[in-house]
C-alpha cells in the first residue's frame, strides 16, 4: 500500500525544512510551504513576544505578486494582543487550531472575532482561515501561522 500524494508531499516538506539552519529562512519557508500545501492565496506568520503577537512574515499572491514584494513589509510592524479576542490570539492562548470557512460569518457566541482592518486597508477579501499554533518543545506557543 502506497502513501497518499498529500502524505508524500508533507514528508518532502518536512525533510526539506529539516536542512534549513537559518531561523529567518526557516520561518519564511514554513509559511510558504504551508500555503502551498493547503493551496492558500495568502498567509501570515505571527511571532510571540511577551504579551503580543507580531506580524513577522506575510505572503499574499493577490496583493504581493512577483516583483512587488517590498509592499509586504508595510504590515510587519503591527501587533495584536495575546488574548482570546482575535483568531490568532485565541489560537496562541489555547494552542488549539481553528478552521473557519467564512471569517465574516462568525457567530456572536464565540470568544474571538475577525478584524477586517487589513482587508479594508488593502482592498482584499479574506474568506476562510486555517489558524495553527507554533508550539515549542516546552509546550509554549511561539507563534501562529
Amino acid at each position: 500500500m502506497s502513501a497518499r500524494p498529500e502524505t508524500k508531499d508533507l514528508l518532502k516538506i518536512i525533510r526539506n525544512l529539516h536542512h534549513i539552519h537559518d531561523y529567518t529562512v526557516l520561518l519564511e519557508r514554513i509559511l510558504h510551504e504551508a500555503r502551498l500545501f493547503v493551496r492558500a492565496d495568502a498567509g501570515t506568520l505571527y511571532l510571540r513576544d511577551n504579551d503580543k503577537l507580531y506580524f513577522n512574515y506575510i505572503e499574499n499572491d493577490t496583493l504581493f505578486p512577483e516583483g512587488k514584494s517590498e509592499d509586504k513589509f508595510t504590515y510587519t510592524d503591527r501587533s495584536i494582543p495575546l488574548n482570546k479576542s482575535s483568531l490568532a490570539g485565541f489560537v496562541a492562548v489555547t494552542a488549539q487550531p481553528l478552521l473557519i470557512d467564512d471569517v465574516y460569518a462568525l457567530p456572536d457566541s464565540l470568544d474571538f472575532t475577525f478584524n477586517p482592518e487589513f482587508d479594508k486597508k488593502s482592498n482584499y477579501h479574506t474568506q476562510s482561515q486555517l489558524v495553527i499554533p507554533l508550539v515549542g518543545d516546552n509546550q509554549k506557543t511561539l507563534g501562529v501561522i
